[in-house]
């Protein structure tokens, strides 16, 4: 089996010793053997346990896998959306997740008229066998704006009241009702940066 950076691989937990930190891990349909740190899981695993996992990194001869990442987000939304990807009803667009956050946002386009978060719910039940980490389907739109206001999810977009964009500092302001600014900017800021990095834009929250 050839590995590459970024490729999603089924793998079974073969040693998950209390003492150390990182699980040893057999790819499937090989004889290589990877490390899954424990820092980098998605959730605690036992000896036996079956998941899937993101290359990501080469040490040595050693393959370092990874569970925490924005490339693992969206290679798992790849993998339980193939029923819709190969029926041409979405494409996966984006990924972005901030270590430690908990959760991550992965943005989808819906074609032929297919809605896209409606469609995915179903299938994005499974993401709880492979992470305990929330996983966001945002509606991806070819409208900075429109997307931008689909990337702040949970906060509600009906409580944004505009979003206005600085050239000169090549920045968005999104103003929202003045009682539900926390819930934009999320714990710690979380929300925002997170849909920051997944638009690709620089955001900044105002109440009115």
């Amino acid at each position: 089996m050839y590995l590459k950076i970024g490729h999603l691989v089924p793998a079974t937990v073969i040693k998950a010793m209390p003492d150390h930190d990182s699980y040893l891990m057999a790819i499937a349909n090989s004889e290589i053997m990877a490390l899954l740190a424990k820092e980098n899981a998605g959730k605690t695993m036992q000896v036996g346990d079956c998941t899937a996992a993101v290359v990501h990194a080469f040490k040595g001869e050693r393959v370092l896998l990874t569970q925490q990442t924005a490339v693992f987000y969206r290679r798992l939304v790849e993998m339980l959306l193939s029923p819709l990807l190969m029926e041409g009803k979405v494409k996966v667009c984006h990924a972005a997740a901030i270590r430690g956050a908990g959760f991550a946002k992965v943005s989808i386009e819906g074609l032929n008229g297919c809605n896209p978060i409606q469609e995915s719910m179903v299938y994005i039940h499974d993401a709880k066998e492979y992470t305990s980490s929330t996983i966001t389907m945002v509606a991806y739109s070819h409208d900075k704006i429109e997307y931008i206001k689909n990337s702040l999810i949970p906060a509600s977009r009906d409580h944004i009241q505009k979003v206005i964009y600085d050239k000169d500092a090549e920045e968005y302001t999104v103003y929202v009702s003045s009682l539900q600014k926390g819930v934009f900017l999320g714990r710690q800021g979380m929300n925002v940066a997170t849909a920051a990095k997944l638009t690709g834009a620089k955001l900044n929250i105002l109440p009115v």
